[in-house]
């Protein structure tokens, strides 16, 4: 069990430890807020050793992510300029969490992974430049779970083959609701172009 306040374990060191070892591995948090703050200040290579950035967990084994009680939140404070999603795995299982804050400029700004299963979990406020705004995923399961205000940047904010509503749209009323909307000069939605932007 990790828990923040204890000074036992760190949550990096959990999923490095869950990665290390053979079979699906669970990995439970204590309710709070678990800041991943160690960056490299660069978006010029991708590391996969889990020592800073995203969480990585790249055996083929299931990483399981759960609370021990109520909900927690991973969210990750690296800077746009670390390019640094939330958590890269190969298959993954997220129970009851809240996943913030990743920004790549690839794909998934929350969640990259091969297959992933998300039962009664957030994923907002992430951005991917690519597609996959808060979950980019070969098999996705959601399940009572909200992806929300993740943007993906498609082909790039500039060419117009996004799917960044909030960064490359502009207010506009969809659905009888006030939002940001991609849509052309006459107020009519256009196309987006991405994978997914939740």
């Amino acid at each position: 069990v990790v828990d923040g306040g204890d000074g036992a374990l760190s949550l990096r060191e959990a999923v490095s430890l869950a990665d290390a070892t053979a079979g699906a591995d669970r990995v439970e948090l204590a309710p709070g807020t678990y800041t991943l703050t160690i960056c490299d200040g660069t978006r010029a290579s991708e590391d996969d050793d889990n020592a800073h950035g995203d969480l990585d967990h790249l055996a083929t084994d299931t990483l399981i992510l759960a609370p021990t009680g109520t909900t927690a939140t991973i969210t990750q404070q690296c800077d746009a300029a670390s390019g640094e999603r939330v958590l890269d795995t190969v298959d993954v299982e997220i129970w009851d969490l809240v996943v913030s804050g990743g920004d790549t400029p690839t794909d998934g700004g929350g969640i990259r992974t091969d297959s992933a299963t998300v039962v009664g979990s957030t994923v907002s406020g992430n951005v991917a430049g690519d597609d996959g705004g808060g979950i980019f995923a070969t098999y996705l399961d959601l399940t009572q779970s909200t992806p929300a205000s993740n943007e993906a940047g498609g082909d790039g904010v500039d060419t117009g083959r996004h799917a960044a509503a909030i960064t490359g749209g502009s207010v506009g009323v969809l659905h009888g609701q006030r939002s940001f909307v991609l849509q052309d000069e006459d107020g009519q939605t256009v196309e987006s172009h991405s994978i997914s932007a939740g």
